[in-house]
């Protein structure tokens, strides 16, 4: 699904662009909402990231790419989740790179799909999941090469670490 939201002019030429994106990429064809009755497909969509109504068999992934790497990403997350017998719903965000991932199954596969996802794409943050994964997990996506130095600095300037306790990684 696509929103387009602005000016009249320019919501025509954007669902004229992408109508023709979509049939030149194979669609079988293109349904058009106008009317306030789909607003609750896009509440539903934007409610994807939260994860205050998170089951205990849910993992909640923000992957973030570069945008021309989005389309391959989410390939790559389908395929793993399709191989571990996960079920997968994805909100992205086409022009910024991120998306998020909600994936429903057992804990064991669920852990191999963050494993396998991060090998691949080390932007990948766990937000949310079962206790026992977001325990051993590294959270904020692999460990970037300077981090001893990000922490010595925090370390410098918050000796007695009272800015911002616990967040990201240093």
């Amino acid at each position: 699904m696509v929103r387009a939201e602005g000016l009249p002019a320019a919501v025509e030429r954007h669902v004229r662009d992408v109508s023709a994106m979509a049939e030149r990429a194979g669609s079988s064809g293109v349904t058009v909402m106008r009317d306030d009755a789909h607003e609750s497909v896009w509440a539903a969509i934007n409610d994807l990231p939260q994860a205050a109504a998170l089951d205990s068999d849910e993992l909640l992934l923000r992957l973030s790419c570069l945008p021309a790497d989005l389309e391959r990403a989410l390939a790559d997350a389908a395929a793993l989740a399709a191989r571990h017998g996960l079920a997968l719903r994805v909100a992205a965000r086409a022009l910024s790179g991120i998306a998020y991932l909600r994936a429903h199954g057992d804990e064991g596969d669920l852990r191999q799909l963050h494993a396998e996802l991060l090998a691949g794409w080390p932007q990948l943050a766990l937000l949310a999941g079962p206790p026992a994964i977001k325990a051993e997990a590294p959270i904020w996506g692999a460990e970037i090469p300077n981090l001893a130095l990000m922490r010595r600095i925090k370390q410098e300037f918050d000796p007695e670490n009272r800015l911002s306790p616990g967040r990201y990684v240093v």
